[in-house]
């Protein structure tokens, strides 16, 4: 897979040509599968972040929906071996990644179908769960509604788009 994404990118063939994404997926696939963490959620975080908003024709909402779940996991399992550098960001982005999933599963499904009930009450679990600060969480919660709670993230979430070797994005793209 991963000869087949350098001969495209040798032929000058973008992130947003046809079967790339495809091909990361599988790649990301791969790395989940020999439990190199760290470089699924830089994978995770590319795929997420800066491919699917490039796609041509674009992909559909479900699929998007579909990679925050895969990068809520990566995240998540990130969020378990040692991360130092990370650490600050990953409850944060975990939660945030966790409720716009739930809201674009609650967009899709609708509230009343199981599989939103069961997305919702694992999110409200792990709440509980979270050895979060109540800073941390009051952090987390507020990066839809104050500016400065999304200054803060996007400040953040640069620094981990930087290890994983991708470009700065702005607040609007984080959220």
């Amino acid at each position: 897979m991963e000869a087949a994404i350098l001969d495209m990118k040798k032929a000058k063939l973008g992130d947003e040509v046809f079967p790339m994404r495809e091909l990361y997926l599988q790649v990301l696939y791969c790395y989940m599968q020999q439990k190199d963490h760290a470089i699924a959620l830089k994978t995770a975080l590319k795929l997420y972040y800066v491919m699917d908003k490039k796609q041509i024709p674009s992909i559909s909402p479900t699929d998007h929906l579909g990679m925050a779940s895969v990068l809520v996991c990566a995240v998540n399992v990130l969020g378990e071996v040692d991360c130092k550098p990370l650490c600050n960001v990953m409850p944060l982005l975990f939660y945030h990644l966790k409720r716009q999933y739930l809201d674009g599963l609650e967009k899709w499904t609708g509230r009343d179908q199981e599989v939103f009930r069961q997305e919702r009450l694992h999110f409200l679990e792990g709440l509980t769960k979270l050895a979060m600060s109540q800073r941390e969480l009051g952090a987390s919660l507020e990066i839809g509604k104050s500016r400065q709670a999304r200054r803060a993230f996007a400040t953040k979430m640069n620094k981990l788009m930087e290890w994983a070797g991708l470009p700065n994005l702005s607040e609007k793209d984080f959220i």
